[in-house]
C-alpha cells in the first residue's frame, strides 16, 4: 500500500515527490510513465524521430552514458556556434554577472538567444536531434541553452555545488551537450564523469537520492580508476547523461574555460511543466523544421 500511495502522490506532484524518491521508486514511476501516462506521447515522438533521416554524429553507449567527439557536424555549425558564444563573452563583464557560483558564470545575454542564433541552429540541427533522440528513445525536448564561463577559484577554496560528485535530478535519463569553445585540458577544470553502470552501483550502495542532504558526494566516494576527464580540442562535443553518470567540474583550475551547454529531456521528465521555457519555445518553434513544435515543448 505504501508504494501505491507514493505512486499516486507522485502522479499528482511529480516535481516535488518523485525527483526526491528512492531510485527503485523512480524506476517504477518511469515504467508507469512509459507504459501508461506518457505512452502516446512517446510513441508519437518515436515516429517523429524515425522521420529524421540524417545520420547521427555518434552513438552514445547505454552502459557508458557519455561520448566525446570532434566536430562531425555539417555546414560549419560548430564553428559558427562557438563564434557566437565567444561574442557573448567578449561583450560581457564576468565579474558583474556572477549569480551564486563564483566559479561558474552565465554569459548568455538577458534577452537570451535570437531567432537566427547560430547556437540555436546547432541545437535544433537534425544531426544533433537524431544523436540525442537515439539515446533517449524518442524525439527529445530542448529545455535549456547557455554559455558558461568557468574561472579558477582562489587557492584553498572548498569545493561546492557542481564541483562535487552528483547526479542531475530532472529525470532518470537526459542528455547534456557541451561544446568546447576552446581547448579543454586538465588545467581547465574539465568535466569528470563516471560510467553509467558504475554510477548505478554507487546509487545502490549509497542509497543515493537527489535530496539536499544526499545529492553531493565526498571526493573519496568515487574511486580514481572510475573517473574519466572529458578532455578535447576546441570544437569537441561531449554528450553526457548527467542523470545516470556521476559528474563534477570546474575543479583545480589554473586557466578558465568557456562552454556552450544544451539540455535535452524526454517527455517523461518529472514535473515536465517546470522545464518549459517560453522564450526557447518561441524561437525553436519558429525554425520551421518538421519537428520544431515537438522539440520546443512538452505535450
Amino acid at each position: 500500500m505504501g508504494l501505491l500511495r507514493n505512486l499516486a502522490f507522485g502522479i499528482m506532484h511529480p516535481a516535488s515527490h518523485i525527483r526526491f524518491a528512492s531510485y527503485g521508486n523512480r524506476r517504477v514511476f518511469r515504467m508507469l510513465q512509459d507504459k501508461v501516462l506518457c505512452r502516446s506521447e512517446v510513441e508519437r515522438r518515436k515516429r517523429s524521430l524515425a522521420e529524421i533521416k540524417t545520420v547521427p554524429v555518434c552513438v552514445i553507449d547505454d552502459m557508458k552514458g557519455f561520448e566525446v567527439v570532434g566536430d562531425r557536424f555539417e555546414d560549419g555549425l560548430i564553428a559558427d556556434a562557438i563564434s557566437e558564444g565567444r561574442s557573448f563573452f567578449d561583450n560581457a563583464n564576468p565579474d558583474k554577472m556572477v549569480k551564486g557560483k563564483d566559479y561558474l558564470v552565465s554569459m548568455l545575454p538577458k534577452e537570451g538567444l535570437s531567432q537566427n542564433s547560430d547556437i540555436l541552429k546547432l541545437a535544433t540541427s537534425p544531426s544533433m536531434v537524431k544523436t540525442v533522440g537515439n539515446y533517449l528513445g524518442c524525439l527529445p525536448i530542448l529545455t535549456y541553452v547557455n554559455v558558461w564561463y568557468s574561472r579558477p577559484s582562489t587557492p584553498g577554496t572548498q569545493a561546492e555545488g557542481s564541483q562535487q560528485w552528483h547526479l542531475d535530478h530532472e529525470d532518470l535519463r537526459q542528455v547534456k551537450v557541451f561544446i568546447y569553445c576552446e581547448d579543454v585540458d586538465e588545467s581547465a577544470g574539465p568535466l569528470k564523469v563516471v560510467r553509467a553502470d558504475d554510477s548505478l552501483s554507487h546509487i545502490h550502495t549509497l542509497g543515493y537520492r537527489t535530496t539536499a542532504e544526499k545529492k553531493r558526494l565526498q571526493d573519496d566516494a568515487i574511486p580514481c580508476q572510475q573517473q574519466t576527464a572529458l578532455l578535447g580540442k576546441q570544437g569537441s562535443v561531449a554528450f553526457v547523461d548527467t542523470s545516470r553518470c556521476f559528474h563534477l567540474g570546474s575543479r583545480e583550475m589554473t586557466k578558465p574555460r568557456l562552454l556552450i551547454t544544451l539540455q535535452y529531456l524526454g517527455p517523461q521528465a518529472y514535473g515536465a511543466g517546470l522545464y518549459n521555457n517560453p522564450h526557447l519555445q518561441q524561437i525553436v518553434g519558429a525554425t520551421g523544421l518538421s519537428f520544431s513544435q515537438q522539440l520546443a515543448k512538452f505535450g
